[in-house]
């Protein structure tokens, strides 16, 4: 069963979890390394995108726990994609990884970016 990452009931918000949801998706259709490639970097640009307009959607001196959240998923990210460019992991693995990581995050912070709503 999929779930998506995307329902925090703010609209600019589920829209780019949806872009990012998508282009895991894309990801995991993805028929060559190429392929792969164009959809891992776009990922890390959208996420890194997605956080920067966070921090100012808000308007309001951004948590340090969301920062190094923030930071943290972008150093997992970056890592995760040079094991499967080193072959240490197989795309559908890193694609169910990838989703899985994204809808936990969203989930976990759903409510502290509610808060500050």
């Amino acid at each position: 069963m999929r779930f998506s990452i995307h329902a925090t009931g703010i609209p600019e918000i589920d829209h780019q979890h949806r872009q990012i949801d998508d282009l895991i998706a894309q990801y995991r259709k993805a028929a060559n390394r190429a392929a792969e490639q164009h959809y891992l970097q776009a990922l890390l640009q959208t996420t890194k995108a997605h956080f920067l307009f966070l921090e100012h959607f808000f308007d309001v001196k951004f948590p340090d726990e969301f920062r190094s959240r923030q930071e943290q998923i972008l150093d997992w990210l970056t890592e995760k994609i040079q094991q499967r460019n080193r072959n240490e992991m197989g795309q559908q693995e890193l694609a169910d990884e990838l989703h899985r990581v994204f809808l936990l995050n969203a989930s976990v912070q759903e409510p502290r970016l509610q808060a500050l709503h």
